[in-house]
């Protein structure tokens, strides 16, 4: 069934287009950085119903956020 979720929403938060990592399993990127150096990206695996979440700065060599999430049926923003 996979994941439903409102893509002109996720464009908005992340203010640009996803990107496409593999069309035939629809797995697909969203990326946004700020002024301070902050990276929110999000990746969601439509088909088998996985998003991972990252927050990142330029300025740190780990992360400063992970969360991943298993059998998602909505992402809701």
């Amino acid at each position: 069934m996979g994941i439903i979720y409102d893509e002109l929403e996720l464009l908005e938060i992340f203010r640009n287009e996803h990107k496409v990592i593999d069309a035939d399993a629809s797995i697909y990127s969203y990326k946004s950085t700020d002024a301070l150096g902050y990276t929110l990206e999000l990746f969601i695996f439509i088909y088998i119903s996985y998003a991972i979440f990252k927050l990142t700065h330029e300025n740190l060599k780990s992360l400063i956020y992970d969360w991943i999430c298993w059998y998602y049926k909505k992402i809701v923003t």
